[in-house]
């Protein structure tokens, strides 16, 4: 199965194929790129500025996505969520299309995403942690399939922000949603 890539460029999300994470620095495509607006997915220019600084237009996206499957131009849904940690013991609550989510971490840093009887790993209890953090960057329905979605960054060590896209319209049987694009960020 192939993932795609998700990177952070001057303060905005970007979601790339992996084959193209090279481009970045020398030759970075100006068009097929979708950016999130509020409540809509909307074509967007990207033109590299200087090294690692990206101008977008229109500009202040939330997040601009390029090559990622079941994605398209047009309106998306956020859910009623708070964006942030997950914690063990505070239970992230998603609301979303009159249904209620909710994104839990257990004492051996296991997350699980809940939606009436079912039960989702998304982040399996790692054997090696170092100062692991959790958190739900954003909820809703990228997709457009009426379920949720997630974009998520669940480590086991400080330095290293794993953001992963999670789509409904991906998921299989027994699963909420199916991770389809991942990108390794590391930081000090």
């Amino acid at each position: 199965m192939r993932l795609f890539a998700l990177g952070l460029i001057a303060s905005a999300m970007i979601l790339v194929s992996p084959d193209a994470q090279d481009w970045m620095l020398d030759d970075l495509p100006t068009s097929g790129w979708l950016g999130l607006y509020a409540h809509e997915l909307k074509p967007v220019r990207v033109r590299l500025k200087e090294k690692q600084h990206i101008e977008v237009t229109p500009p202040k996206p939330e997040l601009i996505l390029r090559d990622i499957p079941r994605l398209a131009a047009g309106p998306v849904t956020e859910a009623k969520y708070e964006p942030g940690l997950i914690e063990d013991g505070k239970p992230v609550a998603i609301r979303h299309g009159g249904e209620t989510f909710e994104l839990r971490l257990a004492a051996n840093n296991r997350v699980t995403l809940h939606h009436r009887a079912e039960t989702q790993v998304l982040f399996p209890a790692p054997e090696f942690v170092d100062e692991p953090h959790f958190a739900l960057v954003w909820a809703g329905d990228l997709d457009r399939d009426g379920r949720l979605d997630l974009i998520t960054v669940l480590s086991p060590k400080y330095s290293w922000f794993p953001y992963e896209v999670w789509l409904s319209s991906a998921a299989v049987k027994g699963e909420i949603v199916h991770r389809i694009a991942h990108y390794d960020h590391y930081g000090c």
